[in-house]
């Protein structure tokens, strides 16, 4: 249960521990502040990608 499959075709598992460490990556690669967690357009994306899931604040991610 919780298993996706990635673009590079590996199965990755969502947690809830590996979800804001993985924003938290992302906003440091793409040179985005912490605060892009909090934004609409990806609180959308990730519940249509993930339904049910609870929405990142950003000291959330920055605790990560």
């Amino acid at each position: 249960k919780g298993a996706h499959q990635t673009l590079s075709g590996s199965v990755s598992n969502y947690t809830p521990e590996a979800h804001p460490a993985l924003v938290a990556m992302r906003c440091v690669i793409n040179k985005r502040p912490f605060k892009f967690a909090a934004g609409l357009l990806h609180i959308e994306a990730v519940k249509l990608l993930r339904p049910g899931v609870i929405a990142l604040s950003t000291r959330m991610v920055s605790r990560d």
